[in-house]
């Protein structure tokens, strides 16, 4: 009987705990304007689309393409972000030229490449998997107030959207 009151402490408390505060992280737009995060986007509710590899870019590039058309979303500010730290050196020019020439000029200023802050970006995404798409919701703060991982589906843009709703 006192374990389970116990469990239920501790889930209560983790129902509670306090959101994470997005780290600060500093990169280049492929526009070419230095831009810091979460600073950038304060006083916006903001949605940071985070990729770590080449088929995390391509999951974070669907991620845009459904959240920039839908409507439920607009009022938030969406940022991709394609994190550069292993990438060869020799090889980060020619990565970066790629993605500019597949990202519409309309959406260079909200494309950031980042190569250093991994550690502490990995972390506040709950990194497990190379290879997926790192989806963080940011109050006008900075906090995190919702998080998911992996390809877009239905299910997870209706949970964005519901969250959204409840920060305006």
């Amino acid at each position: 009987m006192f374990s389970f009151f116990r469990v239920l402490l501790l889930l209560a408390s983790l129902a509670f705990a306090p959101a994470q505060q997005m780290p600060l992280i500093n990169g280049t737009t492929l526009s070419g304007k230095q831009l810091s995060l979460p600073s950038a986007a304060e006083g916006h509710v903001a949605i940071l689309c985070i990729g770590f590899s080449r088929a995390g870019g391509d999951q974070v590039k669907s991620w845009a393409a459904r959240l920039s058309t839908n409507m439920d979303i607009k009022p938030a500010v969406i940022y991709q972000i394609a994190e550069l730290a292993d990438a060869p050196r020799f090889l980060r020019g020619m990565i970066v030229h790629a993605m500019k020439g597949g990202t519409p000029a309309s959406e260079q200023d909200h494309f950031l490449v980042i190569y250093d802050s991994e550690k502490e970006l990995k972390q506040a995404v709950g990194f497990s998997r190379p290879d997926d798409a790192y989806i963080l919701l940011l109050d006008t703060k900075g906090v995190v107030q919702w998080n998911t991982h992996g390809a877009v589906t239905d299910q997870a843009v209706g949970e964005l959207t519901s969250r959204i709703k409840t920060l305006q």
